[in-house]
C-alpha cells in the first residue's frame, strides 16, 4: 500500500513538473518565435515614405491584442497574429495592389490567399510563401487557411499599416510630439484609421482619444519590457531593433 502510494505521489508530481514545464516552455516558444519577423518589417524597408516603426511596440501590440495566436478574429473583421483591422487590409492591398495578398473583403477572402497551418515545421520550408487559389498544402495535404492568418504576411502588413497611420497623423496634426503621436498611432492602429479620424472630427478633437482604446498604457508599457530581449536578438541577427 505505502509503495502504491508513494508511486501515485511520485506520478503525480511528475505529471504537475511536465504540465509547468510544457506551459512555461510554449509560452517562452510562442512569445519570441515571430522576433525575427517583426524586426525585419519593423525596418519599412522598400516603403517609400514611410519611416521605420519600433520592433517593441509591434510585438506588444501582438501580446495584448492577441497573445501569440495568429489565428485570431475580431467582431469589427480584426484578423490574425497583430489583430490588423479591416481597413488597414484596404489600404496595404490599395497600395499594393492584389499580388500574392489578395484578402480584400468578405466576398473573395475564401477564393484567394491559401497557406499552410503547418507552414513552421521544417519540411515546409519551401511552403513559408502564399499559394493563391490553394485547396490543400503540396507537402503534407492539410486544407490551408486565409493568408491574412499566415504570420509573415500578417506582420508585414500590420506593421505596414502602423507605419502608415504614424506617417498620416504627423503630416495632419500640427505640431504633434513624438510621445502623442506614438498614443495616437497605437490607437489609430487598433480602431482603424477611419474610425480614429471620424472620432476626433477630422483630427481635430480629441478629447474621446482615451476611452478608444484603454489598454494603449499596457502596450506600452509591454514595448518596454520586450525592448531588451528584441535588442539582444537583433544584435545576433544583424539587424536594426531602433525606430
Amino acid at each position: 500500500m505505502k509503495i502504491r502510494i508513494a508511486l501515485l505521489i511520485v506520478i503525480g508530481i511528475g505529471i504537475i513538473g511536465a504540465s509547468v514545464f510544457s506551459v512555461f516552455y510554449y509560452n517562452r516558444g510562442r512569445e519570441g518565435q515571430y522576433d525575427e519577423l517583426i524586426l525585419r518589417y519593423s525596418t519599412l524597408e522598400g516603403e517609400p515614405g514611410l519611416e521605420p516603426v519600433d520592433p517593441a511596440v509591434v510585438k506588444a501590440i501582438i501580446h495584448v491584442r492577441t497573445n501569440f495566436s495568429p489565428f485570431v478574429t475580431g467582431a469589427n473583421g480584426e484578423r490574425g497574429l497583430m489583430f490588423i483591422p479591416k481597413d488597414g487590409v484596404e489600404k496595404f492591398m490599395g497600395f499594393h495592389g492584389n499580388g500574392d495578398y489578395v484578402i480584400v473583403n468578405a466576398e473573395n477572402e475564401k477564393e484567394f490567399g491559401f497557406v499552410c497551418p503547418n507552414r513552421s515545421f521544417p519540411n515546409h520550408k519551401d511552403v513559408q510563401k502564399l499559394y493563391p487559389r490553394a485547396v490543400t498544402c503540396p507537402v503534407c495535404d492539410r486544407r490551408t487557411v486565409e493568408a491574412i492568418f499566415d504570420w509573415e504576411a500578417n506582420i508585414k502588413i500590420g506593421t505596414w499599416y502602423l507605419a502608415y497611420a504614424t506617417a498620416y497623423l504627423k503630416e495632419n496634426i500640427e505640431g504633434i510630439d513624438d510621445e502623442k503621436l506614438l498614443d495616437y498611432s497605437i490607437e489609430a492602429y487598433s480602431y482603424g484609421l477611419e474610425t480614429f479620424e471620424r472620432v476626433t472630427g477630422g483630427l481635430k478633437d480629441f478629447s474621446q482619444v482615451e476611452q478608444l482604446r484603454p489598454d494603449m498604457e499596457r502596450i506600452k508599457a509591454e514595448a518596454e519590457r520586450f525592448r531588451p530581449r528584441l535588442e539582444k536578438r537583433a544584435r545576433k541577427l544583424g539587424l536594426s531593433s531602433s525606430r
